[in-house]
Formats: structure tokens, sequence, C-alpha cells
């Protein structure tokens, strides 16, 4: 492809969080891949890479003529501020990109620096498309103001940073975007590297297509055509630990199991935590799979060992009660920022709460005070939305969040009809789309067993037993159900269920 016409700089950014930052995908070297199509498109003394000091061992390959902009740290001001100091009075606009995005379109980048210089944007972006297509661009000029808004210098830089900035005074500034023929947005996924959940779409869609130099339109119609592309490892897995509940809630349908159930001790925990993460890389850990995980005996001890996984992050769903002071103590000793806890306290009144929960409301709101004010800043107040509580939800979520508390209002689950329906919202989208919970989620029974999906509560359709099997074979064996899904073939459990659109992680 010639180049495109016009000045401009082409900023690599190889800084991420994960250790590797030139992370092999489908036999070859995702930042080579990254760079070899910014040269299709700019001269090599007009290609930038931000590489972090300890990392320059690891590119001692890039071409001379390509420049080099070195970081000590992975906040966003320091990069930001870099880059601004090597192109300023050279260069009046930057296309800004990852390293670990080599499925971007060249075609539509082009069309995305000629937008920019046609209309004097600030900054233009592509609008609809998934993570990863395109670059972004931005003038120069513009980067400095965005600078002078970072507030908290030390802030990792992530990948829609500068759109995070720009949000900040957003009327200040001209954005122009160009869109995509398809907008498949809802599927969450990213064309990116760093993840495992994600490189294994991108190796698949390389496999597909014959290689890297792709068109977004094709990547769109090839994961359309074949939706097991995006089913790759899971990033949500919800782990039954205990089998017991302090006060039976009307959202948790406890009476209605009636497979056996029971604790999960100390060594099949940890030997689940070693399965998952190497299967998954940087997954999300749920411990509380209908049932609250703080009457498990050895509580203490199953965090402890969540906490000893850089990568993996822990939930902790509780009503709070047992929560007490020296547990919050506990938690916050531990010094992690991967455990989040939600706290289902779902009412303002009194009277509400005693109702949902059977007990009185100054007790889990008591402990999550108590929890943020130890400055710990994952903790969530929780509201499932149901008839007996909608009148309070807007109270509910401006009370928490006055208070500095992150608000999660969560959808009523009837369990594919086990439970009567308490809640007569229906938020589902107009079109049926794939669903989430077969395509990123995973239960795991106290003993080991997998069932289908977190609904089949009773294990009907068990796909196999992580104790026993490798965890891949029994992952996959769940490819043919999510297919059938996205064709619109569905089992009766699945025609009766609700949840296919409730996104976790």
């Amino acid at each position: 492809m010639a180049k495109i016409k016009g000045k401009f700089a082409f900023v690599i950014n190889s800084v991420q969080d994960n250790s590797n930052p030139r992370v092999p995908v489908a036999g070859e070297d995702c930042f080579t891949v990254t760079l070899s199509k910014a040269k299709s498109i700019a001269d090599d003394r007009d290609i930038f890479v931000v590489l972090r000091d300890d990392h320059k061992p690891l590119f001692r390959d890039i071409p001379k003529e390509v420049n080099r902009i070195f970081v000590k740290s992975n906040s966003v001001y320091e990069i930001l501020f870099k880059i601004y100091q090597n192109i300023k009075g050279r260069y009046n606009l930057i296309v800004y990109i990852f390293s670990d995005e080599p499925l971007f379109d060249v075609k539509l980048t082009e069309k995305l620096v000629e937008s920019h210089i046609e209309e004097l944007s600030d900054y233009t972006y592509g609008e609809g498309f998934l993570p990863g297509a395109l670059p972004e661009v931005v003038s120069s000029e513009t980067l400095l103001k965005l600078i002078s808004l970072i507030k908290d210098k030390e802030s990792p830089v992530k990948r829609d940073s500068l759109f995070e900035l720009l949000s900040k005074d957003i009327n200040s500034f001209d954005i122009e975007s160009i869109f995509p023929d398809e907008d498949i947005r809802l599927l969450k996924v990213e064309l990116t590297a760093s993840r495992k959940i994600n490189r294994i779409i991108v190796e698949k869609l390389v496999s597909a297509l014959g290689g890297f130099d792709v068109s977004y339109r094709d990547v769109c119609s090839t994961i359309k055509n074949n939706p097991e592309i995006v089913r790759t490892v899971p990033a949500f897995v919800e782990v039954e630990i205990t089998d017991r509940v302090n006060h039976p809630v009307p959202y948790l349908p406890v009476d209605a199991i009636s497979r056996k159930r029971g604790e999960m001790d100390v060594d099949s925990f940890h030997r689940i935590l070693e399965i998952v993460h190497d299967f998954s890389e940087d997954p999300y850990i749920s411990i509380s799979y209908i049932s609250e995980p703080l009457l498990h005996p050895e509580i203490k001890r199953l965090v402890e060992l969540a906490s000893g996984y850089e990568n993996l992050k822990l939930i902790i769903e509780t009503d709070g009660i047992l929560f007490n002071p020296a547990f919050s103590n506990f938690i916050v000793d531990l010094k992690s920022d991967n455990i989040f806890v939600i706290f289902q306290i779902d009412a303002v009144r009194e009277e509400t709460y005693k109702r949902i929960h059977g007990t009185e409301i100054r007790y889990p709101e008591r402990n999550l005070r108590y929890l943020i004010s130890k400055g710990f800043k994952n903790a969530f107040a929780q509201m499932v939305r149901m008839n007996i509580n909608e009148d309070e939800m807007i109270e509910f979520y401006n009370m928490w969040k006055k208070e500095g508390v992150n608000v999660v209002i969560q959808k009523f689950n009837d369990f594919a009809g086990v439970l009567p329906r308490l809640s007569h919202s229906d938020l589902r989208p107009l079109d049926k789309i794939c669903c989430y919970h077969l395509m990123r989620d995973m239960v795991i029974f106290y003993n080991g067993d997998v069932p289908r999906c977190k609904q089949d509560i009773n294990g009907n359709a068990i796909s196999g037993n992580i104790f026993n099997e490798d965890i891949e074979k029994v992952w996959s064996r769940g490819n043919r159900l999510f297919v059938d899904y996205c064709n619109d073939r569905y089992s009766d459990d699945c025609r009766k269920c609700d949840e296919y659109y409730i996104f976790n992680f």
C-alpha cells in the first residue's frame, strides 16, 4: 500500500500490563506484525515505539530508523508526556495504537487519517468497532491538552485512556469518527492479544482468513458465520465452596436444589485455582454460587490462597452479616487489589430488607461502611431488582454513591423458571444475541462437577468433572450448545431463560 499523504507520527505503545510485551500469536511475534503493518503506511523515521526501560533487550531487532521512546513505568502521564516531547514541533498529528493489535485494518486506518486531516479535527476514532480494529488519531496540540487533564500521574495507561481523558471536557474538542458496515460490539470481544481470552480469537481469525492483513469487514463476517471463534476460555468461574446460607432469600433457589451438596475442602479449592489459572491465565473467580461464602469454616484460608495469584481476581458476594470488622481487617491486611467484595443489601428501608433477608439492615450496612473506612476500594453495594424493592432503587443508588461506594443494580434471575418471577422489568435486547454465560462462564460444584451453566442448579447436564478430566475437554463440551444457541437452536431450558444478555466479566 502507498504511504498516506501528509506528515504524521505513527506511535506504537508496547507498554502493557502483561509481562511479555512481545506476545506470540499464530506463530508470529505480535509486535513485529503490528510494526510491519505500520511500516506499510508510514516511513520508518516517522514510527515511534514506546518501550519500558527494562524491556530494552527484548527490542534490539527494531530497525535503527524507527524511533524509540523509553519510559520507566506504565503510567498514562509519563507515556503521553514522553510521546509529546518526542513529536512536538515535528508532527501535527499522531496515529496511536497498542502493539498487541495485529489485526488493525490498514485501509481503514488510511481513511481514518484522511478524515482527521480533511475535517481539521482534534481527535478521530472508529465508533462501533471492536477494540484492536483501528488506531486513534489525535492532534499534537490536543495531546498536550489531554496531558493537562491527568490528575493522578500514577494511574496506569489503558486502551481507552485518550478517550477517557477527552470525556473529562468533551465539549472542548472537535471529535470525528468513522463507522463500520456492521456493529458486532455486543459480543464484547477484542481483537487484541494481551489476554488469552482475546488472543485465541485473533489466532482463530488469522487461521480462518489466512493471515494478519485482513479487512475488518471480513473479520465481522467470519465471526458471524463461525460463532465458535469467540468462545475461547472461561473468563468468569463460579465455585460452590459451601451449601449454606444465613437466611433464605427470594433470589437464591436453595430449596430447589435436589442434588447432593457439600463443602469444598481447602486442597480441592487450591487445585481448582491452579487448574483454572493455568487454563484462563487471568480469570475472575467467584466463591458465592448459591451460598454464603463466609459460612465456610476455612474461608480465610481460601481467600489467602486466591489472593496469592497475581492475575486472578477473587469475587466475594456476601449478605454481609458475617463480614464483621475483624474479617474486614483480614481482607485489608492482605493488601490485594484483586479482591472484590459485593454486599447483598437489596434495600434502603428496614421493613423491605427484613422481608428479603429476615434480619436487620444495620448489620450489613455497618460492615460495609467499616470496610470502606479502612480504605478498601473494591467494595460494592448490590440490589437485586424485584417488585418488593423497585421503588427504593434510585434512593439506594444515590445513598451509596454519596458515601463513595460502588453500586451494582442486579437483574432478578428466576433460574429458567425455577423461582417465581418476582420482577416485571424486562430489559432484554430487541434482537436475540449469543448467550454470554455459555460463551464466557463456568460453574464448578463442590465435588468438581461442571454443569452446563449457572442455571443448571441440579446438574442435569454435566459437562465433566474438573478433578477427573482435563479442563480443556470439559470446557470444549459446551461449544456445540453455544453454537446452537447463536444459530437459534435452543434447548428447553435455554428457551425459558432470560439471562443470556447478562455479562459478568
